[in-house]
């Protein structure tokens, strides 16, 4: 008792050394102080501000420090902030404001009242945590900063890294994987997305086939309506890519999910037409006459120029072989079909590269074909993620599984007809499967 009578002594010295020079009261810890916290104390500042141009430490997980109060508080310190546990405990619609950065190597505690990051960083480190996070008591930052958390992710299922809101779950593995939270609204053109983003980075970033669970807050909408949300994702932090196609949304419990992810960036949300194209669906087909015919649906094509149409081989390496102007229009579905002439003999693949008035653009999911006569068997999706049908006249009784570079991978048999094929314990790429020992059919894996 003794100890805790001294430490609460010297900040109330201090609270009265210096109100002359704050608007409200400061807890000033001085240059050449270090205040000591040790074991299970909790350092409470009520309705006064901390400046810190010396040294707090805080001896274990146990140590805290707790703003209460109805008025606005800041915290500044001279350097970064080391702390054991942060707690917010005010009276609701009040905030503290940060004033520089701040590392966290527990919790941030959001009881009551809100975390203004004011353009800082708040950085979780490795097992700290964003606890009890609400619609009155939460993060937020209309000027800039963000929470940061490091995590290694091995094909993780489920995963929240520093209980973000950003679930993610893969096969893959991503490695050392940097989340990072922020509350200043993106802008796309005119529109302007949700008070929420998240920066994605992993150190393996390719072949993820990643699902991404986006949680928000309605706190955080900024008058976007729930109602036909979109997904956007940014490589440039820039331009705004449409990421709604399959998207999963549930409005009651505030995310949306994304499946099928092969890389990570920026991603947030935006209100219905934001996002200039809205591709419905992409899918490819052998007409009558033996030919591939191209077929697709888009809605809402605000700010869109044209589609350049192109082919491969591969699945790699691509070529232009037609161009169709856009329809146009914020709302209205339109349809497309190209017919592709060119000499069809063998396994394509195409995808359509959507280009935006301003130059930006990015591409479809590709679609393949095989010609008809060369290969009786049908198979799908293709690319594919974990399970691969195979359809056939004939019974399926042999299938290997083959490198580019012919090296045998996978060899499946069975006395009844295989019909399907799991694909998910493979790296992203092309593979061959060769089929009854003669027959050859190229699969993309992603």
């Amino acid at each position: 008792m003794k100890m805790m009578w001294k430490l609460y002594f010297k900040v109330w010295v201090c609270i009265i050394s210096v109100p002359v020079l704050y608007a409200q009261p400061a807890v000033k810890i001085a240059t050449g102080t270090v205040l000591r916290q040790n074991g299970n104390v909790n350092l409470v500042i009520s309705n006064a501000d901390l400046k810190v141009d010396g040294v707090i430490q805080q001896g274990n997980a146990l140590s805290e420090l707790t703003f209460r109060g109805n008025q606005n508080q800041e915290i500044v310190s001279s350097a970064n902030l080391d702390l054991q546990k942060l707690t917010i405990d005010k009276t609701e619609g009040s905030e503290v404001v940060m004033g520089s950065g701040i590392s966290v190597n527990s919790a941030v505690n959001l009881v009551s009242g809100m975390l203004n990051l004011n353009g800082n960083i708040l950085e979780l480190n490795a097992g700290a945590t964003l606890q009890n996070e609400s619609e009155v008591s939460y993060v937020t930052g209309d000027n800039g900063g963000y929470i940061q958390t490091t995590v290694n992710l091995v094909s993780p299922s489920g995963v929240n890294p520093g209980n973000l809101g950003a679930m993610i779950t893969s096969t893959a593995n991503l490695g050392n994987t940097i989340i990072r939270r922020g509350h200043n609204a993106q802008t796309s053109g005119i529109f302007t997305g949700i008070k929420r983003y998240y920066d994605i980075l992993p150190s393996n970033n390719t072949d993820l086939d990643a699902v991404l669970r986006f949680h928000y807050l309605e706190a955080e909408l900024n008058g976007v309506s729930e109602d036909g949300a979109e997904l956007g994702r940014s490589l440039d932090n820039i331009t705004w890519v449409n990421e709604s196609e399959g998207i999963v949304y549930d409005p009651l419990q505030n995310y949306i999910q994304k499946s099928g992810i092969p890389a990570f960036s920026k991603w947030t949300i935006f209100g219905e037409g934001a996002l200039p194209v809205d591709l419905i669906s992409f899918d490819a087909v052998v007409n009558d006459a033996g030919a591939p015919l191209l077929s697709w649906v888009t809605v809402s094509e605000s700010d869109f120029s044209r589609f350049e149409l192109e082919a491969g081989n591969d699945g790699r390496h691509f070529r232009w072989i037609g161009t169709i102007e856009g329809k146009g229009g914020l709302s209205s579905v339109a349809r497309y079909d190209f017919l592709d002439k060119s000499p069809f003999n063998e396994t394509r693949y195409y995808r359509l590269k959507m280009i935006e008035l301003d130059g930006s653009h990015h591409y479809s999911k590709m679609v393949s074909l095989i010609p008809e006569g060369q290969n009786s068997i049908r198979f799908f999706p293709n690319p594919v993620q974990n399970l691969l049908t195979l359809e056939s006249a004939q019974s399926i009784n042999t299938v290997e599984v083959f490198s580019t570079s012919g090296v045998l991978l996978k060899n499946y048999s069975s006395d009844s007809s295989i019909n399907e094929l799991s694909m998910q314990q493979l790296p992203g790429g092309m593979y061959l499967l060769k089929i009854n020992k003669n027959k050859i059919i190229k699969v993309i894996k992603h």
